[in-house]
């Protein structure tokens, strides 16, 4: 598989500006939009493309990150937008915004006849560490979609933590396993990281 380099980032606000920041940081082309332009503005002076519309900032990307406010944003994100129109087949949407894992199956299901992937990335430990790059990702989707969005994940990630979804469309926000290092953690709620960083040992 060729090195992903190419990105979009939709959704600038606290999180989105810095996972955009690390991206750029690692060397890819990232482009970005968001309906705020005071947010627009603060990505462009850290090398963020800023573009027109969704779809605009999607049409050439490889893997394409949501990191919006809810499920009807992400569903207005992914299904209005004309994004599935444009994105080449292979490529992969990448939904990091808080939501249902039953949005995340259902994008899944309409994405795939149009040969994209839709990976679920919930990241974990809060805003100052994804400021520092260091969040954890909980990352599932089907083997090909996960390993094409790893590389554009891992700037912002000081953990990947692999959740394939099973075939009744299992999430990792809804059950996931990590190895991280030399320990396993079994989790019945992603949530449970988001109220308590101490849950993972940083050894």
């Amino acid at each position: 598989m060729a090195d992903v380099k190419r990105t979009a980032m939709i959704g600038l606000g606290a999180m989105g500006l810095q996972m955009g920041k690390h991206m750029v940081k690692h060397g890819f082309e990232v482009m970005g939009y968001d309906i705020s332009a005071e947010a627009s503005k603060k990505a462009e002076s850290h090398g963020v493309h800023i573009c027109s519309s969704v779809a605009d900032a999607g049409k050439n990307a490889e893997v394409v990150f949501v990191m919006v406010a809810n499920d009807k944003q992400i569903h207005d994100v992914i299904e209005r937008s004309g994004l599935l129109d444009v994105l080449a087949r292979g490529s992969v949407i990448a939904i990091a915004s808080s939501c249902s894992p039953d949005t995340c199956r259902d994008l899944a299901k309409l994405a795939a006849p149009k040969g994209i992937g839709i990976v679920d990335v919930p990241l974990v430990l809060g805003q100052e560490a994804m400021d520092n790059g260091q969040v954890v990702a909980y990352v599932g989707g089907d083997e090909a979609s996960v390993a094409k969005a790893r590389p554009a994940i891992a700037p912002s990630a000081n953990r990947c933590c692999m959740s394939a979804m099973s075939a009744q469309g299992r999430s990792p926000r809804a059950s996931t396993t990590c190895c991280c290092g030399p320990a396993w953690w079994r989790i019945s709620s992603v949530s449970l990281l988001r109220r308590s960083s101490a849950s993972i040992s940083r050894a």
